[in-house]
């Protein structure tokens, strides 16, 4: 269990990338059916274990996780399905929020640059992407219409990973333009994910490569 433990970003970092791209490997349709649920039950409980050493953050996110069962509960019941759904995503929202400040907390934190610092550093990349994932979500929910250019379909799955897609570009500062934010509550929400993916690479990447240029030097 200890050695399962040391290697907790690692396993974090790697479910992450298997939301991301495991239907790239396994196609759509099986992954969606197959693994989809299993790595996101995997990457919170791995999230989880990031927190075991801040017993108040831990407690919190026992909290979220108990209440996404308690939604879950209810929308597998047919009872009272929007608020569910919204529920549902705030308690992501929060928890991946939660999740992301602690591991940019100990990347700033962090003295010796290492293989976890540096897995840490993407994993958080990922992590503020998974934000503004339920971010965008809960907009396109509350006020639908809110991102033009998304599929019309009635499989939630796809409408999903469009969304997820916009949120990955727009942390980037890519986007291709195909989705929009079209009413002002979603562009203010697209700025400011552009903006904190901007400040990560600017200034935590920046003081972790900082202290790696230190390390080498002082140990030179």
């Amino acid at each position: 269990m200890s050695s399962v433990y040391n290697f907790r970003i690692e396993i974090y970092f790697t479910s992450q990338l298997l939301i991301l791209f495991g239907s790239l490997v396994l196609g759509e349709v099986s992954f969606q059916h197959g693994l989809f649920s299993a790595m996101f039950l995997i990457n919170f409980l791995a999230g989880l274990s990031l927190t075991w050493d801040n017993p108040k953050v831990a407690g919190f996110l026992v909290f979220l996780i108990t209440l996404s069962i308690g939604f879950q509960i209810v929308s597998t019941l047919n009872a009272w399905q929007d608020g569910a759904f919204l529920g549902h995503t705030t308690v992501y929202l929060a928890f991946y929020a939660t999740i992301t400040a602690k591991v940019m907390m100990d990347e700033w934190k962090a003295e010796i640059v290492d293989r976890q610092t540096i897995v840490g550093l993407m994993s958080g990349y990922l992590s503020l992407g998974l934000v503004a994932f339920f971010l965008f979500l809960a907009i396109e929910f509350y006020q639908p219409g809110s991102l033009h250019g998304l599929p019309e379909t009635v499989d939630e799955y796809h409408k999903e990973g469009s969304i997820l897609y916009f949120a990955f570009i727009t942390l980037m500062t890519v986007g291709y333009g195909e989705i929009v934010p079209a009413v002002p509550l979603a562009q203010k929400a697209a700025m400011l994910v552009g903006l904190a993916g901007q400040f990560y690479l600017v200034i935590l990447t920046a003081v972790i490569v900082g202290k790696y240029l230190h390390q080498i030097t002082t140990d030179q």
